[in-house]
C-alpha cells in the first residue's frame, strides 16, 4: 500500500508538470507584450534554432537553456517577451530591441563590456529577483525605457545610468530601496519620467542630477521622506510631482508647496500630503541647511542675473555716448558747411 501510494504521488506530480508546459511561439511581427496578439502567432514545437529569423519570439512558463541563449546571440529576434517560468540570468542579444520579462525569477542581466554593439530601446524586467542594476547598463546607448520595477533592489547608484543619453523613462518602484547615490554629475538629457514610489527611501538628494527635460517625478507612498534636499529650480520643466503619504517636515512642504504653486506644478493626491506637526516649532538642521542652499542659489542667480544687467547697460551707455559724440562732429561739420557756403 505505501509502494502504491508514494507510485500515486509521483504521477500526480508528473501530471501536474506536464501541465505546466513550456510554450515557445513566434510571430514575424514586431509586438510588444502589452500588443502581443496570439492569433497572429504560432505555437513552435521544433529545434530553438529554427527560430534565428523570427521577429518575435514569446516564451512561457520555462527557461532557456545557456546553449540556447548562445544561439539567441546571432538571431535576428527584435523582441522577446518571456513570461513565468524561471529564466534566472537573461543574456541580452545584440539585435533585441524591445526585452520584457515578468515573472521569470531572474536574477541577472548579461550585458557584455566591451565589443558588442546593443539595439536595445526598451527593457522591462518586472516582479522577477533582482537584487541590483545590472552590470554594464551604460552600454545600451540607444536605451529609452528602462522599467525594473517589483524587484528587490534596495540600494542604487544614479551613475550606473551614465551615457544613456536617450532613456526618457525610468521605472524602479516596489522595490523596497532604501538608498539613491549619485557619486558626481549624472547628465540624462532627455528623461522625463522617474517613479520611484512604494520604496523605502528616507532620503534622497538630487542636487547633481542635471536631468533638464524631467516632467514628472513620482515618490508616493511606503517612502520615509523628511523633504528632497536641492529639489528647488532642479528641474525646469517639472510639470507633475508626487510625494503623499511621506512623513514631510512642515515648514519643507510648506515652502516646497508655494514654489510648485508658482511654478505651475501639479501636486498629485494634494489633500495627503500631510507633515510632522512637531516641526511647525522647530525645525531640523539638516532642513535649514537645504532650505538656506536653496535660497543662496536663488541670491546668486538673482546676483549674477544683476551683474549681466549692469554690464549690459554700462555697454550701451558706452553706444550711446560713442554715437553722441558721432553725430556731434557731424553737427560740427554741418554747422561749418553751412557758415562757409553762406559767406
Amino acid at each position: 500500500m505505501m509502494l502504491a501510494s508514494i507510485l500515486t504521488v509521483f504521477i500526480l506530480i508528473a501530471l501536474t508538470l506536464s501541465v505546466i508546459a513550456v510554450e515557445i511561439r513566434y510571430s514575424d511581427r514586431f509586438s510588444t507584450y502589452n500588443r502581443w496578439n496570439e492569433t497572429e502567432s504560432v505555437i513552435h514545437n521544433g529545434p530553438f534554432s529554427e527560430l534565428a529569423n523570427k521577429t518575435t519570439i514569446r516564451i512561457d512558463n520555462g527557461s532557456l537553456s545557456d546553449a540556447n541563449f548562445g544561439l539567441l546571440q546571432n538571431f535576428r529576434t527584435k523582441s522577446l517577451i518571456i513570461f513565468g517560468g524561471r529564466m534566472r540570468e537573461i543574456t541580452l542579444a545584440p539585435s533585441v530591441k524591445y526585452l520584457h520579462a515578468i515573472h521569470s525569477a531572474t536574477v541577472d542581466l548579461l550585458i557584455q563590456p566591451r565589443a558588442i554593439s546593443y539595439q536595445i530601446e526598451e527593457l522591462r524586467i518586472y516582479n522577477s529577483m533582482l537584487t541590483m542594476l545590472p552590470k554594464n547598463l551604460h552600454r545600451l546607448l540607444s536605451l529609452k525605457v528602462l522599467n525594473l520595477s517589483f524587484n528587490s533592489i534596495e540600494s542604487i547608484d544614479m551613475t550606473q545610468l551614465e551615457s544613456l543619453e536617450h532613456l526618457r523613462e525610468l521605472s524602479l518602484f516596489g522595490n523596497g530601496l532604501k538608498t539613491i547615490q549619485t557619486t558626481s554629475v549624472i547628465s540624462l538629457p532627455v528623461l522625463r519620467l522617474v517613479d520611484l514610489h512604494y520604496n523605502k527611501l528616507a532620503q534622497l538628494d538630487v542636487y547633481l542630477w542635471y536631468i533638464p527635460a524631467l516632467e514628472t517625478l513620482d515618490l508616493v507612498e511606503k517612502n520615509k521622506l523628511v523633504y528632497v534636499k536641492n529639489l528647488d529650480s532642479q528641474f525646469p520643466k517639472l510639470r507633475s510631482f508626487e510625494i503623499s503619504k511621506n512623513p514631510l517636515d512642515c515648514i519643507w512642504k510648506d515652502t516646497m508647496l508655494q514654489n510648485m504653486r508658482l511654478a505651475n506644478v501639479i501636486i498629485g493626491d494634494l489633500d495627503e500630503v500631510s507633515c510632522d506637526t512637531k516641526s511647525k516649532s522647530r525645525i531640523s538642521e539638516t532642513t535649514c541647511s537645504a532650505l538656506s542652499r536653496s535660497v543662496n542659489r536663488q541670491l546668486e542667480i538673482f546676483q549674477n542675473a544683476k551683474n549681466n544687467f549692469e554690464a549690459q547697460l554700462k555697454e550701451q551707455n558706452e553706444i550711446i555716448a560713442n554715437q553722441t559724440k558721432v553725430l556731434q562732429a557731424i553737427e560740427k561739420r554741418i554747422d561749418y558747411h553751412q557758415i562757409k557756403s553762406f559767406k
